[in-house]
């Protein structure tokens, strides 16, 4: 949305404002029923038609909107950023850091999504993205971190103390570790799962994939930062 915007009064930003503005007045409709009086008094205040939210009609989901391959795009800018995220927090870089990045997939299928997402990715990293083999990747200090079928290098630029890095892996992996084994116990126990509401399962079974997930990576991290500093 931010780089669309950025164009000032082309097409493409009037088109996303629109949207936007479609979106927010369509979540005032969804939220009236449970927040009437705040909902109404937001919807005032923007561009509306009718006197009154709660005479609007409430929003039907229109079918013709849906696109599945927009969904599968919109996940991997999801999983790439928020992997590199962990590896901009890890190498302790500032928020403002542009990062050099280099990502590759196996999958032509990804591979295609992510030539379309790469223009996403590189403004959500404030950095450069380039797609490329990891044959051909450039020789120097590169974090690889797995994410789902991709492979994502993170270069290692400028005073980055490694030492202080480990110490942030360790630390991370910890915390990490000690909730899995919490949900893990949770996920064991025949009274959880007797009482337990099936979406309430499956949120901690789900969060205990995402923290798995995520250990392996602080692993793999934690023995490459180890070879760095060998």
């Amino acid at each position: 949305i931010k780089p669309a915007l950025q164009n000032g009064d082309s097409p493409t930003a009037r088109s996303t404002r629109a949207t936007m503005l479609h979106t927010f007045e369509h979540i005032q409709r969804l939220l009236h029923p449970f927040m009437p009086f705040l909902t109404e008094e937001i919807w005032q205040t923007i561009p509306h038609q009718g006197e009154s939210l709660v005479r609007q009609p409430f929003p039907v989901a229109t079918q013709e909107w849906e696109n599945a391959e927009a969904e599968r795009t919109f996940a991997v800018i999801e999983q790439i950023v928020t992997t590199l995220r962990t590896g901009r927090a890890l190498l302790d870089y500032g928020p403002s850091k542009g990062l050099t990045v280099l990502i590759t997939s196996k999958d032509p299928d990804e591979l295609a999504r992510l030539n379309e997402a790469r223009a996403h990715i590189a403004q959500l990293c404030r950095g450069t993205v380039t797609i490329a083999d990891q044959e051909i990747w450039p020789d120097g200090r590169i974090l690889h971190l797995a994410a789902g079928s991709f492979m994502v290098g993170l270069t290692i630029e400028g005073e980055v103390d490694l030492n202080k890095a480990l110490t942030r892996i360790n630390k991370q992996a910890q915390a990490k570790q000690k909730e899995a084994t919490r949900l893990r116990g949770r996920l064991d126990s025949p009274e959880f799962a007797a009482k337990a509401s099936p979406e309430v399962v499956q949120e901690s079974k789900d969060r205990l994939a995402l923290l798995t997930a995520e250990l392996s990576l602080f692993a793999s991290s934690e023995q490459q930062l180890r070879k760095m500093v060998s």
